[in-house]
């Protein structure tokens, strides 16, 4: 639809370990008060043995969308990971739980 917006975020590794196979991918749809995620699968950092996570989406779900943020909720979470925002001015997706997994988000664009 004309009025979804798409990111594609990278997780900061960095924060956490963990490294994800794919981008993540956010489906914004401001009009409808709405957003869709499709979290990446992801690998354990070796002290942890490697486990994995599988990829799942959260959505769609109603989001907050105030000048600067969107903020939303996973209804269903695996693990910790449920309550999220997005920074609209520096692209960062952050789990605000307990864990503040961090994603670094940009526009995505067809290529060809």
């Amino acid at each position: 639809p004309a009025d979804t917006v798409s990111l594609l975020c990278d997780v900061n590794s960095a924060l956490n370990g963990w490294r994800q196979d794919e981008p993540t991918t956010v489906e914004l749809n401001e009009a409808n008060g709405s957003i869709v995620v499709h979290v990446s699968a992801f690998t354990a950092p070796s002290y942890m043995n490697s486990a994995r996570w599988q990829a799942h989406s959260i959505g769609p779900v109603p989001a907050t969308y105030a000048a600067n943020t969107i903020a939303f909720t996973d209804p269903h979470p695996l693990g910790s990971l449920y309550h999220y925002t997005i920074n609209r001015l520096t692209g960062a997706l952050v789990a605000t739980d307990t864990t503040n997994w961090k994603w670094t988000c940009h526009a995505g664009k067809k290529q060809f």
